[in-house]
C-alpha cells in the first residue's frame, strides 16, 4: 500500500477543518436567532468569523448566490458545494473572505 503525499494529507485536513468552521457557523447562527442582546450580537459575529475563515481556506468552495439591500445594509446570499447556505452582510465577512470569493471562478454573477 502506498503512502499519500503530503499535499493529500493537506488537502483533507483543510476539508475537514473548512467542514468543522461551517458546522460551526451553522450553530452560532442556530442559537443567535433564539438570543436577544448582547448574546445574539456576539453569536452572530462567531458566525461571522467561523464563515470568513472557511471561506479564506476554501474559497472554491463557496459563491455568492444573492445579494439583497435591508436599509443600508447589503446581504449577501452565501453558498458552500457542501450544501451550507448562508445569509450575511457585507460588512461580516472579513476583507479577504470577500476578495476571495469575489475573484473566485465559482462566483455567479450577481453584482
Amino acid at each position: 500500500m502506498r503512502a499519500a503525499t503530503f499535499s493529500h494529507y493537506l488537502d483533507v485536513n483543510r476539508r475537514q477543518a473548512g467542514a468543522k468552521l461551517l458546522r460551526k457557523a451553522y450553530t452560532a447562527n442556530r442559537l443567535a436567532k433564539m438570543c436577544s442582546g448582547e448574546a445574539r450580537r456576539r453569536l452572530y459575529g462567531l458566525k461571522y468569523k467561523y464563515l470568513s475563515s472557511a471561506i479564506e481556506m476554501s474559497p472554491e468552495s463557496f459563491y455568492i448566490d444573492s445579494a439583497a439591500k435591508s436599509g443600508t445594509t447589503q446581504i449577501l446570499g452565501i453558498r458552500s458545494v457542501e450544501g451550507f447556505a448562508f445569509h450575511i452582510p457585507l460588512e461580516g465577512l472579513s476583507k479577504e473572505a470577500f476578495s476571495s470569493i469575489t475573484h473566485g471562478f465559482h462566483q455567479r454573477r450577481i453584482f
